[in-house]
């Protein structure tokens, strides 16, 4: 898995609300989740982030790479409760 991903599994991981979204949209129908990942990225740009960390958030929308995700974040975090 590519660094950037792994470092939005630890940012994911590491925030309670951040894990709450994610778990949402993990379990969310494509297009569902594909919405999401947009809102976000989009108040991300508009909040001035870094550009590789949006494009790396970005990536969740495909839903291999969520699940790639997922599951990274469940082995070290432990699943949602």
């Amino acid at each position: 898995m590519p660094d950037a991903l792994l470092a939005v599994a630890r940012v994911i991981g590491e925030d309670e609300q951040l894990r709450q979204w994610f778990h949402h949209i993990a379990t969310a129908p494509d297009n569902i989740r594909a919405s999401a990942v947009g809102r976000l990225t989009s108040q991300m740009t508009a909040g001035g982030e870094d550009a590789k960390i949006i494009a790396a958030f970005g990536l969740l929308s495909d839903g291999p790479t969520c699940r790639a995700v997922q599951q990274v974040i469940y082995d070290r975090y432990g699943p949602m409760k």
